[in-house]
Parts: C-alpha cells; structure tokens; sequence
C-alpha cells in the first residue's frame, strides 16, 4: 500500500504520523460553549481535526422512531457552522463533520471541509455515497456493522480513490471481545487501494495502539468535557486529561514503531563491543607458535577479532608473544598460515 491523501494540510499515507480525530458528535449539548470547549480540548490534547454530526432530525429518523427526540435535541445548528470553523482553524485543527443527507454535504462542502465522514450506519445509503464521491473530497468511511461485499459496493458507488476506510465496531462503548483488530488487516488486503483507519468506541487507548501498529493510519477518539453529562455520547467519550494522554501514547508508540530497518541504533553502536564477544588468548603464546582452538577462547569484550573470523586464526603463526587474556588482533599474527 502506497496510497497517499491530501486532507487539507495534512498527507495521510503509510510512512506518515497518525492523522487524530477528535469526535466531538453531538456532545455538544445544544450549546455552542460547549462546542468550542471540546475544540480547545481537541487542539491541547494535539489533535489534527474535530470532528462534528451535522443532521436535521427530519432527514436523519421518521417521527415515529424514538430516537426522533434526541436527534432534534442534538442538532448542530447551521448558523454555528461557520463560528465553528473559524474558532478549529484558529486553533490549528482541521474541522469536519458527518452529513447525513445531500444538502448538508452539500453546504459542508460550500463551508470548506477537508474531508467528509460517512457514520457506519449509512454505508448502505447510496444516494450520499454517489453525492459525496461526486463531490471530490476525501471521505472517510466508518465500516461498522458491514461486510465486505457492503464494503465493496460502498466504495463502487463512491467511484473515488480518495476514501480512508475505518474499522469500527458500532458498540458504545465496545469491548475488546467485539475489537477484531485484525480486521484491518483484512481491510487492507480486500481493498489495497485504501487506506485504514481506526474509529474507536471503547474506554481506553489499548486498541488504539493496536490498530495503529496493524497498519492503521487515521484514528477517530469520541471527547467530552464531562463524562456524567446527559446525551447519549458523553459516557464513552474521553475527558481532557484522559484524551491527551490518549494522543501522547499515540506519538510515543510512532516513535518506538521507527522506519522498519534492522541496524543497530547510534546508542546501541556505542556498546556495541561490551555485550560481544572477540578472540583472546586462552593461554600465554609464545612468538613462533602455531595456533590452534586451545590456545583461544571466546569472550567478551567484542572489540577485537569477530568469532566468525576463528577459521582464519587456527593454524596461523604468532608474529609476536601473546600472554594469556590479550584481546587477538591480526598484527598478531603472520599472514602466510602454516
């Protein structure tokens, strides 16, 4: 996979840092304090974007569908939208939102959105699929609750090679019974052209981690300002001091996953000799002498003769007295062997 994405600023791709979404949803509360609260929460804790849900309850559920109320309760008012934006970018964040129906893309798309993210439970809606990918910009596209062949026929319908498909087990919170991490491995070989991601519904950074080392490249963390408020997002959601221990252990595990190469580190060729092991006398060799395996040995520190070099010492002559315990070097020793 050597797919690389524009999002804004930002290049998403294999050998990139991790892009960090900070999933503010509807926590919100009707309030757009509170809205601004959790943008400052996202860019302390170094996030790269906040993320919203931008939904008319009318477009979203029927009246007669229970959770009818809470959408309405939880809209995310146009007329914030723009506010929103400006106060993300003033705070270095990139701002994105989940439109749940086509004129909301559409006026997502007018305000200036990196990227748009589809909720895992529209990925059988085709008519956005078809609308966003016309649209052009990257889409992030959460897998949960599908299959492979919904998968397939999202991405044929979106007809763009600019999607992020993010693993997500649409339970909230999710345990890790329910993870299958792996999954992302099976995401990146049913669709090499994607990148992956990570949407993570559960209460800790673990499976963040994991999904990161499997080859994830964008990670998606629910936030709130206070985990015992009323809504249905706040519960799961991480507070401050939580999600920016969350980002830092993100940044700490890129360091320690380094660029793939096998060779010692600088520190480590700094000790290199003490913890190898070079060819020393075993006894006192008198000048003159043919040497064989019992007048050597094999010990530490590494800094002279490589084991491996043993073949070449046996039978050759010393050039010079050796006592016992001297680290071996070829001046040592004649070049013509005997």
């Amino acid at each position: 996979m050597s797919q690389e994405i524009s999002l804004g600023n930002r290049i998403i791709g294999p050998t990139k840092p991790a892009y960090i979404i900070a999933e503010a949803g509807s926590n919100h509360n009707g309030n757009i304090q509170n809205a601004k609260l959790l943008i400052d929460i996202a860019s302390e804790a170094g996030a790269d974007a906040v993320k919203f849900q931008s939904f008319k309850a009318d477009c979203i559920a029927s009246r007669y569908n229970p959770a009818y109320e809470i959408f309405k309760k939880n809209e995310l008012p146009r007329e914030w939208h723009k506010e929103l934006f400006e106060y993300a970018a003033k705070k270095g964040l990139h701002f994105i939102s989940t439109p749940f129906d086509l004129d909301t893309a559409d006026f997502l798309y007018d305000l200036g959105v990196p990227a748009f993210k589809v909720a895992s439970g529209d990925i059988t809606y085709l008519q956005l699929l078809q609308h966003l990918g016309r649209l052009g910009r990257p889409v992030l596209l959460s897998t949960g609750k599908s299959t492979l062949g919904e998968i397939e026929k999202a991405l044929e319908i979106l007809a763009t090679d600019k999607v992020i498909l993010l693993h997500c087990v649409a339970s909230y919170p999710a345990s890790y019974t329910e993870m299958n991490l792996r999954a992302i491995q099976t995401l990146q070989g049913a669709f090499p052209g994607c990148l992956t991601g990570f949407s993570d519904h559960t209460l800790d950074g673990i499976c963040a981690l994991g999904a990161l080392s499997l080859g994830a490249r964008v990670v998606e963390k629910h936030i709130t300002f206070n985990r015992h408020a009323e809504g249905p997002d706040h519960s799961f959601a991480m507070e401050r001091e939580q999600f920016m221990a969350y980002v830092q252990q993100i940044r700490a595990l890129e360091t320690a996953l380094g660029d793939g190469y096998k060779k010692p580190t600088p520190q480590e060729k700094e000790t290199l000799g003490k913890g190898r092991r070079s060819i020393h006398a075993a006894v006192d060799i008198s000048k003159g002498t043919v040497i064989t395996e019992a007048h050597l040995k094999i010990v530490r520190p590494g800094n002279g003769i490589s084991p491996d070099h043993l073949p070449s010492i046996v039978g050759s002559v010393a050039a010079v007295d050796i006592p016992e315990d001297t680290m071996i070097k070829w001046s040592h020793l004649k070049k013509n062997r005997i």
